[in-house]
């Protein structure tokens, strides 16, 4: 039984910024509040590829001040994101964190004790859906991305997550 989220964070919670963002950019995208709201009963995380650390366009601090105000403005929508983790390194350090790789994820299984069997991978480009197969999860792709990989489902927002994940059960 689906019982915790894995949702990348650009793209399928807040838009897609490039590397440089303000607090104030951090804004839910349409359907998010609606789609969470209902799956309150479920643990949600958050696995974040942040390279801009990496590339010298952000400090990981601002990419923190970043996901503690998401994480701010969801709660005020009474939706609680459990813990948010997130790559600082450039795509060519070939680092263990970065997705499709699983360093993320045996970081929230040290640290929450989740298996995979619990969890459903929510992204919006093949790294997420690769790094939801490699932990051997269910995937689900939001949007309209055109992917090479075959996710288990696809949405057009998390507005359908809710809906989805009751037929699936």
């Amino acid at each position: 039984m689906v019982t915790t989220l894995l949702l990348d964070r650009d793209g399928v919670l807040i838009r897609r910024l490039g590397h440089a963002y303000t607090l104030a950019d951090i804004v839910p995208l349409p359907g998010v509040v609606e789609g969470l709201k209902q799956l309150g009963h479920m643990k949600i995380f958050v696995v974040s590829n942040q390279s801009g650390v990496g590339r010298g366009k952000t400090t990981i601090e601002e990419v923190q001040s970043c996901n503690n105000r998401l994480m701010e403005v969801l709660q005020s929508q009474g939706i609680t994101i459990t813990d948010i983790v997130f790559c600082p390194h450039h795509p060519d350090e070939n680092c263990d964190c970065r997705k499709p790789k699983i360093g993320m994820w045996k970081e929230l299984e040290r640290r929450h004790g989740l298996t995979s069997d619990e969890c459903v991978m929510v992204g919006d480009h093949d790294v997420d859906v690769l790094f939801g197969q490699a932990v051997g999860c269910k995937t689900i792709l939001v949007g309209d991305e055109e992917t090479s990989v075959e996710p288990t489902w696809k949405i057009a927002s998390l507005s359908e997550l809710p809906a989805l994940l009751a037929s699936a059960v």
